[in-house]
């Protein structure tokens, strides 16, 4: 999975519902999250088996990278558990209905609570946390380390019936059909919700999307219909879950809430519902088919809880049935032309080879799989490539560019712009104006062309943060630096020298002339003369990196 440029950190924990997977499809192709972590809790699944099918769901998604905790067996407390034909279901990933590659890259996997502890504890930033289960793995992250507290920016739950009756008589037989105050995903470990409650008084933030919202919102045949017509890899999947929802758990195609999808569109779009500061307790002394899990809403006590009670699309700038097109309205799977407008614009591309163009404004362009590319045009631009060879091009401004994986080109264009090539062999230009250059990982090369003689106004004096000699090249112009004689080809020849201190440069005979004792590199086209003629500093190495020779590439 890419990790978005200025996304939010997410962990999605879910009990492998064919409504939770369609939120996690929801959540992978939302550009404002970056899937930290995808975590199991028992209830729906058995997370030993599920495990097996989210790796598969990735792999047909394209997404790697990322680490899949596997939660325990059982509820923190009693034996509450889901009938055998609801688990075999999510053992068999619903088919026919959800089609499954034969096989997938690997995933990473480790234990649920202690994948969640180390998630949160390593990010630089909050995490938020979508639950979409019962709590259980949350409860035990909580129980590991408190403290993770401090860094969620949010945990939106679906679960629960405030004002509203349960979902527990939908099955036919006891404890379930005598139970009219509990939803399932509380009911199955209600000494987990009331632990993972307990934590709203010591700061931690709770939205809560329970029945009482989920009920209001409804997804129909059209709703599949137009997701599939969608067409993006998310889409597709989702439509297949909402196709057997339709056909199985409502039997006569009558919509389906999609419970978990209602819990991921509240925390993505604040403006979905209202929420409702409340003290709600979990009952957790009666018995299963009693009130086991119901809410208790406590008058006048102090909040632990934001709920949601009225989410409406009307609210928002799309329908159920552009769930997924809101999200990269102009992309699909296909080879695609993205053009953004005069405001801000935030744009992603999905599979294939896409052409995407910010033009004005402060723009966040991302291009995902595929050879990708990307321009930012006018304004302080964010590009960020994906998962294979990407040309990024920052236009005028301030830009932000990185490459991320695969064999990318980036130039920054005019303006002070940041470059970051991340993994692959990637080529840095920083253009016009004072650059800041990391490469990454791997073999990178640094670009000093600037289709005209040497200027330093016009070239600026680009920093260079990770230069390793004898991996890193450096590549010179001879358009840009004409007082070079050497050949095209590696290496400078006689032309290159290492000078200790920027007073000696001017003496020096070569054309090129490294100060080490300030990390910077001179372009001396004077040779031995006094000054520096037409040139002048162009290059600081902020690692203090060593140089030879051989670290330079000339082009004609």
């Amino acid at each position: 999975m890419i990790d978005n440029v200025n996304s939010t950190p997410l962990i999605f924990d879910d009990d492998g519902s064919q409504d939770g997977m369609t939120a996690l499809a929801y959540v992978l192709g939302n550009p404002e999250y970056d899937v930290q972590a995808i975590t199991i809790a028992q209830g729906i699944a058995r997370p030993e088996i599920f495990v097996d099918n989210v790796e598969l769901m990735l792999g047909r998604l394209g997404v790697t990278g990322i680490p899949v905790g596997v939660g325990r067996s059982d509820p923190l407390e009693g034996d509450n558990v889901f009938p055998d034909f609801i688990r075999d279901a999510s053992d068999t990933f619903w088919a026919p209905f959800v089609t499954l590659p034969d096989e997938a890259p690997p995933v990473e996997t480790s234990s649920a609570p202690e994948l969640i502890v180390e998630t949160i504890n390593n990010s630089p930033e909050p995490v938020a946390i979508l639950a979409t289960g019962p709590l259980t793995n949350i409860a035990e992250a909580l129980r590991i380390d408190p403290t993770i507290v401090d860094n969620i920016s949010v945990l939106q739950i679906m679960g629960g019936a405030v004002f509203v009756e349960g979902n527990l008589p939908v099955l036919p037989d006891p404890p379930f059909s005598t139970n009219l105050e509990a939803e399932f995903n509380i009911w199955i470990d209600p000494v987990a919700a009331q632990e993972v409650f307990e934590f709203g008084d010591d700061g931690l933030n709770i939205l809560l999307t329970p029945l009482d919202a989920t009920n209001q919102i409804e997804f129909d045949a059209d709703d599949y219909q137009a997701w599939l017509d969608t067409d993006t890899p998310e889409s597709l999947i989702a439509a297949e879950f909402l196709d057997f929802a339709l056909e199985v758990i409502q039997s006569d195609n009558d919509p389906n809430p999609v419970w978990d999808l209602v819990a991921a569109i509240n925390l993505a779009e604040p403006e979905f519902s209202e929420e409702t500061p409340l003290r709600i307790e979990i009952d957790t002394d009666s018995d299963p088919g009693d009130t086991q899990g119901d809410m208790i809403v406590v008058a006048d006590g102090t909040p632990n809880v934001n709920v949601s009670l009225n989410p409406s699309f009307d609210n928002l700038s799309f329908d159920a049935s552009e769930v997924f097109s809101a999200l990269a309205p102009k992309a699909t799977s296909g080879d695609d032309l993205i053009p953004g407008g005069e405001e801000d614009d935030l744009l992603q591309g999905l599979g294939g080879s896409d052409t995407i163009a910010g033009f004005a404004g402060d723009d966040e362009l991302l291009g995902n799989r595929g050879n990708d590319s990307i321009n930012g045009g006018a304004g302080d631009d964010t590009l960020k490539g994906g998962y294979e060879n990407d040309t990024l091009k920052g236009g005028s401004g301030d830009d932000s560019l990185i490459g991320w994986i695969g064999n990318d080109a980036l130039l920054g264009g005019s303006g002070e712009d940041t470059l970051s090539g991340g993994q692959g062999r990637d080529r840095l230009n920083g253009g016009e104006g004072d650059d800041t250059l990391t490469g990454g990982a791997s073999q990178d090369k640094f670009i000093f062309a600037a289709n005209q003689a040497f200027s330093e106004v016009e070239l600026g004096v680009d920093e260079i943060t990770d230069f390793v000699s004898g991996q890193d090249m450096i590549l010179l112009d001879l358009t840009t630096f004409a007082a070079i004689t050497t050949e095209a080809g590696p290496s400078l020849g006689d032309e290159f020298a290492i000078v200790d201190g920027e007073d000696l440069v001017p003496g020096s005979e070569a054309i090129i002339v490294y100060d080490s004792a300030n990390s910077t590199l001179y372009y001396n086209p004077n040779g031995s003369e006094d000054g520096l003629g037409n040139g002048d500093r162009f290059a600081i190495f902020s690692n203090d990196a060593s140089l030879t020779v051989d670290d330079f590439i000339i082009r004609a």
